[in-house]
């Protein structure tokens, strides 16, 4: 285990790794808040470049899309160095009017899928979640603002 500051209680903080893609820039503030205050230390993986990539190129079939791609090479880095990743899934975004009709925008299946994927083609291990909890982001004219839900 990597060594860290202890938390009050005399236990070691983990470290969780963020990777800097997909809803990375709508929802980080939210989630860097949220783990922070939960006692972790949070990692942001750097800005995408080619290395990470090529590295996330290596998990992924040819006819993945780019993002799925960066992902996969954000969360390759991470795993130097991090007692955890944040794997969000991403399931719907936001309320959508249409004709006095209501509708939620969602995301295409492979981010759905996106944290299984990503433990079952790396070897990643599900040790222990934080939930089962869902995490509603609504964002106003005052900013984003969180509520989790059991």
């Amino acid at each position: 285990m990597i060594e860290s500051e202890p938390l009050d209680d005399g236990r070691p903080s983990l470290t969780i790794g963020v990777p800097r893609a997909l809803d990375h820039f709508l929802h980080y503030p939210l989630v860097r808040e949220l783990l922070t205050g939960l006692g972790f230390e949070v990692r942001l993986s750097g800005p995408t470049n080619r290395a990470i990539v090529d590295a996330g190129t290596t998990y992924t079939v040819t006819d993945a899309c780019i993002p799925i791609k960066v992902f996969h090479g954000h969360v390759h880095i991470l795993l130097k160095g991090c007692d955890a990743i944040y794997l969000p899934r991403l399931v719907k975004v936001r309320r959508l009017r249409h004709h006095r009709r209501s509708f939620r925008e969602s995301f295409c299946p492979k981010f759905i899928g996106l944290p299984d994927i990503v433990r079952n083609v790396m070897g990643l291990e599900t040790i222990e979640q934080l939930g089962p909890a869902t995490l509603h982001v609504v964002a106003g004219t005052g900013g984003q603002r969180g509520r989790v839900c059991p």
